[in-house]
């Protein structure tokens, strides 16, 4: 499921370079190629994304995940006054990302995602653990846990006493069950949610919608509430 919610994201941005570009990019075709161009980079940190999953690579997936939220972001800033924002847009001067995600009415995703996202481009110590496990076991005077390769293991003070603690790295699966849906609904999330906005309320009729694709990502939330906590799109009733 984790993939074709990645691959549908690309697919959805590429279909939307074969239709009429959404208001007020329709108005120039100057500003149809802004449109087009930022999408292409959407459509390709996707795939790339893609491709860092199925190697089991989320931390920099993570990282591409981040410029995902400000490609998009920007080009819905871009979209509330087109005459004054592309030009700014194109000199590379336009507002940092705290002040465009207020204003295009998401400012909840600074500290829910752009934040938490920007430690695995502006490294921190709690990602660079990552990818293991942290296990307290039973009480010392108990058998010691198997001796394994790659993991580490201390004793440690707890408020019940002393216990060991093995420090162990996940396996490729782990990982992906851990990491990878997180990243896939919100790949989806974030795509879907920005071509909502740019498209208004009937978005999900054109013909570049992926409704399976929107379903799926529906079910993977209902099961992970903690999931459903950081997204910004829904999926409406309408929409059955």
């Amino acid at each position: 499921m984790a993939l074709e919610l990645i691959g549908a994201s690309a697919k959805m941005l590429r279909s939307c370079l074969y239709e009429d570009p959404p208001s007020p990019f329709n108005q120039d075709s100057h500003y149809e190629i802004v449109y087009q161009r930022v999408l292409e980079i959407q459509a390709e940190q996707c795939d790339a994304i893609y491709s860092l999953y199925e190697v089991g690579l989320f931390r920099p997936a993570y990282a591409v995940l981040r410029s995902i939220l400000e490609g998009m972001a920007t080009l819905l800033w871009v979209s509330l006054s087109i005459d004054q924002y592309c030009k700014r847009f194109e000199e590379g001067k336009q507002p940092n990302t705290k002040k465009i995600l207020k204003r295009i009415g998401w400012e909840d995703e600074y500290d829910r995602t752009f934040r938490y996202l920007s430690g695995f481009v502006h490294i921190n110590m709690g990602n660079a653990e990552f990818y293991r496990n942290y296990e307290i076991g039973d009480a010392p005077s108990q058998p010691f846990p198997e001796i394994l390769p790659d993991t580490d293991y201390y004793i440690v003070d707890t408020s019940d006493g002393l216990r060991p603690l093995s420090i162990r790295l996940m396996s490729k699966e782990e990982a992906a069950h851990k990491y990878g849906l997180y990243l896939a609904a919100k790949t989806f999330d974030l795509i879907a949610a920005s071509l909502q906005k740019l498209y208004g309320a009937d978005y999900y009729k054109q013909d570049w919608w992926q409704q399976d694709a929107a379903l799926a990502c529906m079910h993977l939330s209902l099961k992970n509430p903690d999931i459903a906590k950081r997204m910004l799109w829904s999926l409406q009733k309408s929409l059955f």
